[in-house]
């Protein structure tokens, strides 16, 4: 495996990065002492909005479960009107799992690109297009949106002979329209008269099955085939699926981080970017802040008993120096291996790409309390390889907690622990480094060849890169 490894020390004041469902700072015992933790969906999540910030363009994707405007906004895009737009807009969020409690919700949250998107609802579009061009009643085109929103024998019927045999599909309408009595059948299935609707809804049935086997005979016929033989369409439900897989360029951060759908194992994308959960390198305690938020009409009221707060609590903090690692196998970027993520961005753009994860990665802090604590600050060192073998952690470097020096602070020793453990990485396991850099700003300009700032060290390990 090729690898770009990250191991970051970084300092905070009193903070809460990282909070449990009990609102305190995330902890674990390693070394049978207690550390402070932030998780690594924690850092994740940071590091892919900066990367999005710096390059959107490249990392454009959006995990969420509220798709309906999405899918709205792309089929706008791709020229549909409201009516066709409403239909694609059923048909995607039914294969993607329809929350039935929340109107363009899906059931679970879902990673997409804008392109990826437009992939999914192009050929949709296409297909409605066709349908809105027939000649033909606006019931008749009714029933034809809601087979393409049912089942995907009865929708895919539709689209190949739209895309193949246009004509055709035309005849067998107008071969259907002589034999069936719509009669308002499709607006009355919405009926709040219940003799009525349920008279419809068997009606419908009816009307939907006869012209299901009519569509399925003319897909079987030998002129059909002869119009569908030099192309190549997957007309089904789960082809809209694998069309979130088809080649996009703004789809970097799926790539990097990943995409887990237990529904589909197909749309499962295993992330290039690998993140520890931060720890502390050295023991800590949490402690408590008991704060007061004062009612400013309180002090201003003749009828007030008191001048004082509106409001008592307390939170948990701690201070701490982590240790984080972050390994980038290069491998599932290469679009020369078997099993790779390089459908979802330009080849051309992976340099930039490493880059700017590289880059957010380093820079990226989590959110919570960012306003009522307010402690970021930059990591204090980063040690950088480029290697090729398994993806190692230097966290045994702190297994044995680190004292604070005489005088106070973390930073020097965890420092010199951790070079000690790349070192002893070196000599005892044989692990070599084709790029090794440092980003130590004490050490910037001395004697230190190895120290750079953050510009050239990523410059370092991506130089080779095409």
């Amino acid at each position: 495996m090729n690898l770009i490894e990250l191991h970051i020390l970084q300092s905070f004041p009193p903070t809460c990065l990282n909070r449990d469902r009990f609102g305190a700072p995330k902890s674990a015992m390693f070394g049978g002492v207690e550390r402070a933790r932030v998780s690594s969906q924690c850092w994740k999540r940071p590091t892919r909005e900066l990367a999005h910030e710096m390059m959107p363009h490249i990392f454009g994707a959006s995990r969420s479960r509220i798709l309906g405007s999405a899918i709205e906004a792309a089929a706008k895009d791709l020229g549909a009107g409201e009516s066709l737009t409403s239909q694609v807009r059923e048909i995607v969020l039914s294969v993607l799992g329809k929350d039935g409690q929340h109107e363009g919700w899906v059931r679970t949250l879902f990673f997409f690109s804008p392109e990826s998107l437009k992939n999914v609802i192009r050929p949709l579009i296409k297909t409605g297009l066709a349908v809105e061009g027939i000649s033909t009643s606006d019931e008749m085109k009714a029933l034809l949106f809601d087979m393409m929103g049912t089942d995907e024998s009865k929708w895919g019927l539709v689209e190949k002979l739209n895309l193949f045999a246009p004509k055709m599909l035309q005849e067998v309408l107008n071969t259907f329209d002589k034999g069936a009595s719509l009669s308002g059948v499709v607006v009355k299935r919405n009926s709040e008269d219940k003799k009525e609707k349920e008279d419809a809804e068997k009606k419908y049935k009816s009307l939907m099955d006869d012209l299901s086997k009519r569509l399925e005979k003319a897909t079987k016929s030998e002129e059909f085939k002869a119009s569908a033989k030099n192309n190549d369409c997957k007309p089904t439900k789960s082809s809209i699926l694998e069309r979130f897989g088809e080649k996009v360029s703004d789809a970097a951060d799926i790539a990097l981080f990943g995409r887990m759908v237990a529904g589909d194992p197909s749309q499962t994308v295993e992330g290039a970017a690998m993140f520890s959960h931060a720890l502390s390198t050295h023991a800590v305690r949490s402690e408590l802040d008991f704060f007061s938020a004062v009612d400013d009409e309180k002090k201003r009221s003749d009828d007030s008993d008191d001048a004082g707060a509106g409001h008592l609590g307390d939170v948990e903090y701690n201070s701490a120096c982590y240790y984080r690692y972050i390994g980038i196998n290069l491998d599932l970027l290469d679009p020369e291996q078997k099993n790779n993520n390089c459908n979802l961005f330009d080849s051309a753009q992976k340099k930039i790409i490493l880059e700017t994860f590289i880059k957010a990665a380093i820079r990226a802090i989590p959110q919570a309390r960012k306003n009522s604590m307010a402690g970021p600050t930059p990591p204090s060192y980063v040690l950088a390889v480029k290697r090729n073998g398994q993806p190692l952690s230097l966290a045994n470097a702190f297994e044995n907690p680190v004292k604070s020096e005489k005088g106070g602070g973390y930073i020097v020793s965890s420092v010199g622990r951790l070079e000690n453990e790349w070192k002893m990485m070196e000599e005892t396991f044989g692990i070599e480094a084709d790029v090794l850099c440092k980003l130590d700003p004490k050490k910037i300009g001395a004697d230190d060849i190895n120290a750079l700032p953050i510009g050239k060290l990523v410059e370092q390990l991506t130089n080779d890169i095409t």
